[in-house]
């Protein structure tokens, strides 16, 4: 009886269907240099003199007796270093994918595998453990949490990081995790919000379910075969990335009831996709999220959460150069620091981190703390991000190859963007190149009025609407906007069923006419550049331009403005002139910064 009041208790403080993004990050407003390896005090120390800003300290996990603080933050405290405090909840958050001595970062999820191909029929093979809404679990990360934030609170460290590469299982791997009794609890509470009543979900899921407490989930393996409606797969895995998201906003939740100016973050952040990677859900349950940028999911989470703070990660494998240009291409993306991945404990005097060094210093300088403060300055452009069209496509890709679903992992995952996510990501690469910095549009602010001053509808894709939005894009459309897409639109509800008739009249411009339909604000004369723009608190305005990692062979572009204006170089302070047509130098990884004012 108390586990089944607990689940309640906590069912009920996430029954809002949207979380409240936390507004804590608007007080980070200087771009952080952070070291991830712990070195000794005489490192620390010439680490700050090379201009990084800040270490790691791994949490102390051990529920049952803490080890004493004072020990690991001694050498960063007398470097003068901040710190964040990392993975403190792996073990909940990461379970499938963490470190474990002598074994794979993945072995229990590779188990999982091993066990389903043995006996597909074997439940145990599809419960997650824990299980994300286990009220048992909860409650301990929730203290666990509330104890490490408090020994921390009076040093001020840049963030609490709650879990590096979490997921539901491995990363972005696809699996049906999780059918314990906890999760199908929170699942049939979860669907009363979503059907106005069985009889509504019967119909969309073709089912016959007689109670609430009957409804059972669709397996991957029975939505592959299945010949009807998949509404409980799609309504499943919406579900569990909801949970996810449920999960790691607790975390944030007690982070915030210990100290209410500490910031939580999650690191390691997958592509839009499988592992709870919901960008409609999970920006608005933590504070800080560090991203491997993949498939254009950095800007899209900026667009969707823009006071969440962004980080970025480099590593010394990468090459100096190349990990430079990241760290630039990356805070003009949005980020407000970097964590510096220093496997071989040679910072800061490696030559392969020099070029990275020597941008964050400029960052440090001042232009970091400068692009944090500007605003992307987004056109009447907007691009639908729709996991609904992504989870059908899928599905269908799936059928269509055959062979064994559960041998696609993580690396697959990530590395295979698969239609949905390629026409997304080619969208907004284009729109970038062409000097337009889009809107984002999720499934519900389309249906919700969200297309109010947009002239033109990207749909990557969408091959999965729910009524509402045919409905917005329909009346959008009559308005006299222009819709951009590939694919066939609405083809299936927003629950995966097969519509019998189209939503939309006909498939609108394809992809290929985005570049000459999308209205700019200025023009960039150069290819393999991007363009951006970015409004500044004062009333000017910042424009970047910085050309595509590996393009060879270009040293400048033009930057063509609609009427003459002052410019200057943002980042030497150089006058360049009052005139609407400049022509600016190229560097191979830094942008090119001018500074536009009437």
């Amino acid at each position: 009886m108390k586990r089944r009041t607990l689940l309640a208790a906590s069912l009920a403080s996430f029954a809002a269907p949207a979380f409240a993004a936390p507004a804590a990050g608007k007080e980070w407003r200087d771009y952080e240099v952070i070291a991830w390896q712990s070195r000794d005090e005489a490192a620390y120390a010439a680490m700050r003199r090379a201009g990084i800003t800040a270490g790691v300290v791994i949490a102390d996990r051990n529920d049952a007796a803490p080890a004493p603080l004072g020990s690991r933050i001694a050498p960063l405290r007398e470097a003068g270093l901040r710190w964040l405090v990392e993975n403190i909840a792996t073990d909940f958050y990461a379970s499938y994918h963490r470190f474990t001595q002598g074994r794979a970062v993945n072995w229990r999820f590779a188990e999982a595998r091993k066990l389903y191909r043995a006996n597909p029929a074997d439940p145990a093979a599809l419960i997650r453990e824990p299980s994300l809404s286990d009220p048992d679990w909860l409650a301990r990360v929730r203290v666990r949490l509330g104890r490490v934030v408090r020994a921390h609170a009076p040093y001020r460290p840049l963030y609490y990081a709650l879990a590096d590469e979490a997921g539901i299982a491995d990363l972005s791997a696809n699996w049906d995790f999780d059918f314990s009794p906890a999760s199908l609890a929170g699942f049939r509470e979860w669907l009363h919000g979503v059907y106005p009543s069985l009889d509504a979900l019967n119909a969309e899921w073709e089912s016959s379910f007689t109670a609430w407490q009957d409804i059972a989930p669709m397996t991957t393996a029975d939505a592959l075969r299945a010949k009807g409606s998949v509404a409980g797969w799609m309504d499943f895995k919406a579900w569990m990335d909801e949970a996810f998201a449920r999960a790691i906003r607790a975390g944030t939740d007690a982070v915030h009831a210990a100290d209410p100016r500490a910031l939580a973050g999650i690191e390691g952040s997958q592509i839009p996709g499988w592992g709870g990677y919901d960008y409609t859900r999970l920006p608005q349950a933590v504070d800080v999220m560090e991203i491997y940028e993949a498939a254009a999911n950095v800007d899209l989470v900026r667009g969707l959460a823009p006071d969440l703070v962004l980080l970025t990660s480099v590593g010394s494998d990468a090459g100096g150069a190349r990990s430079a240009h990241a760290v630039w291409r990356a805070v003009l993306q949005g980020t407000r620091g970097v964590i510096l991945w220093d496997d071989k404990r040679s910072l800061p005097d490696g030559t392969e981190w020099h070029a990275v060094l020597d941008a964050c210093r400029e960052l440090r300088a001042g232009i970091g703390a400068r692009l944090i403060a500007a605003t992307p300055h987004r056109e009447p452009v907007a691009v639908l991000y729709s996991p609904a069209s992504f989870r059908v496509q899928w599905l269908l890709d799936r059928r269509a190859e055959g062979g064994d679903w559960t041998r696609r992992g993580a690396r697959v995952e990530f590395t295979e963007e698969g239609p949905v996510r390629e026409a997304f990501h080619r969208a907004v690469s284009t729109l970038l190149h062409r000097g337009v910095t889009p809107r984002f549009l999720t499934p519900h602010t389309l249906a919700a009025g969200g297309l109010d001053g947009v002239r033109v509808l990207v749909l990557p894709q969408a091959v999965a609407l729910s009524d509402a939005e045919a409905a917005a894009i329909a009346a959008f459309i009559a308005r006299g906007g222009a819709v951009v897409a590939d694919g066939t639109q609405g083809e299936f509800d927003s629950h995966g069923k097969r519509r019998s008739h189209r939503v939309l009249a006909a498939d609108r411009d394809p992809l290929g006419r985005l570049a000459e339909l999308a209205p700019a604000s200025l023009r960039v004369e150069g290819a393999a550049v991007e363009a951006r723009v970015y409004d500044e608190p004062d009333g000017g305005r910042l424009v970047a331009l910085h050309r595509d990692a590996g393009a060879s062979g270009l040293a400048e572009a033009t930057l063509l403005l609609p009427a003459p204006a002052s410019i200057s170089d943002a980042r030497t302070g150089a006058a360049l002139g009052r005139t609407e047509r400049v022509r600016l130098p190229l560097e191979p990884d830094a942008p090119t910064i001018v500074a536009v004012a009437d």
